[in-house]
């Protein structure tokens, strides 16, 4: 996911949108402060996740409270594209 994602992300901001990205590469334990430094009001948390039940995401949730404005899931057996994942947040980024 982590190729898909960073060129998503390249492509969002070439579109004029103000895009940034966190990829774990643990998945337990999780630092409770983690996703702190980008919790603003203005800034909208999309979970990015291979999975239909958001698992990775909701032990984010629990280990820090923090809730996700959106998911973009792909469960179908692909892999993620940039394109699946910079379209799916133009979708979703005036909610």
């Amino acid at each position: 996911t982590y190729g898909a994602l960073r060129e998503a992300v390249d492509e969002l901001n070439s579109r004029e949108n103000e895009v940034a990205m966190i990829s774990f590469t643990d998945v337990f334990p999780v630092r409770e402060n983690v996703l702190e430094p980008f919790i603003r009001p203005d800034v909208k948390i999309v979970n990015v996740e291979g999975n239909a039940m958001n698992q990775f995401g909701k032990i984010l949730r629990m280990e820090t409270g923090v809730k996700f404005s959106h998911s973009i899931n792909r469960y179908d057996g692909r892999p993620f594209t940039s394109a699946y994942i910079a379209d799916a947040y133009e979708v979703i980024k005036n909610d």
